[in-house]
């Protein structure tokens, strides 16, 4: 453990060699700061740091990059501890991304938001450092101020190749996709690269940002992402949830595991679908919710395998409910199969099931997979569209009404063939 004296020049060395002295209070209060916790109480194996102590304005308008990052410098350096980010007179401008390192809870105890100035060099507020585990966020919150420029766009907290890293709560907003391919940014949480220990989340509301959960495994590299989403509540995103695999093709179903429980997705979908998957393998969502009042195109999209969707009500309108066809990340013949769906829907939707016929990407259909819905009525043009053959993948439908089809197979249906339910 480091004594209370060495922490202080440690902090010393850390601003004055970022000309930010002037800025800190003096020695004697940054003391009394690093002993205590927000309510006081003496930390016997950490230390806290309070970032207006430090000398962050939070007023709104000067930038608190610098000083922040010096803090998370220091607390990383110091073996670990917690930084705290008090209720201000503002919010306190972020002009970069902050990087943080191993065993550092970072806190906010008020009403006020780390807000971007301007869009980061590498697309995120807040990135761990390579390798860095033991992150914690307590109640974030991010806004990112609606920034749109070059690149693939802004996120919220983005974390990749650590070991864990845990969020609390928290409100994060308007972070946007760019205007350079592939677009993809925007993300509130973003799960990325090769190797992720644990990443969970609990509690967060997601608001304005183009994705509101990511998850993203680099199969060229070697590692397994572990990640959980629980209690989520996202409004207006455009689009819920995406994962994805690249450069490669799990086969084994051992490099990701993901699980969305509990979730609302609120007016979310206007750009492709709610969920997107594309090569996804050993993905769980659970008793979660879709609503809002805009009709969207589809609402699970994409190819996928080995996932499931268990107890999803759908209550937002949509042409297709599970879309088999691509979304705009990229072309994909990947097969999906070995799927399964326990949906309760009660918005109107044009076909259930849907996959478009192109001859050059013969792979659109739905292998070894169980669909299984509560339907409130017909679907308006087809139960199944388009080139949606299966094999021994099984329909189970029922209506309120106390209707039923069972099909234990389909192979082929016709465009447009509607069931009376």
């Amino acid at each position: 453990m480091i004594k209370l004296c060495s922490f202080s020049i440690l902090l010393l060395s850390l601003i004055s060699g970022g000309n930010l002295i002037s800025e800190m209070k003096s020695p004697a209060s940054l003391n009394s700061t690093f002993s205590s916790s927000a309510s006081g109480k003496r930390l016997t194996n950490q230390k806290i740091v309070n970032v207006k102590d430090a000398g962050a304005k939070g007023n709104s308008a000067d930038d608190d990059l610098l000083i922040i990052q010096k803090v998370l410098d220091l607390i990383e350096q110091s073996g670990g501890g917690e930084i705290i980010i008090p209720k201000s007179v503002g919010n306190y401008m972020i002009s970069n991304t902050l990087y943080v390192g191993s065993n550092t809870t970072i806190t906010f105890t008020g009403n006020s938001y780390f807000k971007l100035s301007r869009y980061t060099t590498v697309g995120t507020m807040f990135r761990n450092k390579p390798g860095a585990t033991g992150i914690v966020f307590n109640n974030p919150l991010l806004d990112g101020n609606h920034i749109f420029a070059g690149g693939s766009g802004q996120n919220g907290i983005s974390f990749g190749n650590g070991g864990t890293c845990v969020v609390k709560g928290g409100h994060i907003r308007n972070f946007e996709r760019g205007d350079i391919g592939p677009k993809d940014g925007g993300k509130g949480l973003q799960v990325e690269s090769s190797s992720v220990v644990s990443f969970s989340a609990d509690g967060t509301v997601i608001e304005n940002c183009h994705k509101a959960i990511s998850v993203h495994r680099d199969l060229s590299k070697r590692g397994k992402i572990t990640a959980s989403f629980n209690n989520i509540y996202a409004k207006r995103c455009d689009q819920f949830a995406i994962v994805t695999q690249t450069n490669g093709l799990d086969t084994s179903g051992l490099q990701l595991k993901v699980t969305v429980s509990n979730f609302t997705a609120e007016n979310c979908g206007n750009v492709d679908g709610v969920f997107i998957m594309s090569r996804a393998n050993n993905v769980k969502f659970l008793n979660g919710k879709v609503t809002g009042q805009n009709k969207v195109n589809s609402v699970i999209r994409g190819r996928y395998t080995s996932c499931s969707f268990s107890n999803i009500k759908i209550q937002q309108a949509c042409v297709s409910v599970i879309d088999l066809n691509p979304s705009w990340y990229g072309p994909d013949t990947f097969l999906a199969q070995k799927n399964n769906y326990d949906l309760d829907i009660t918005g109107a939707y044009d076909y259930l099931l849907k996959s478009d016929k192109v001859t050059s990407n013969p792979n659109r259909s739905l292998v070894r997979s169980n669909i299984k819905a509560l339907v409130k009525s017909n679907a308006s043009k087809g139960l199944v569209f388009g080139e949606a053959r299966s094999n021994n993948t099984t329909l189970s439908i029922s209506t309120s009404r106390g209707k039923k089809f069972e099909g234990s197979t389909f192979k082929m249906t016709t465009i447009g063939n509607k069931v009376d339910l």
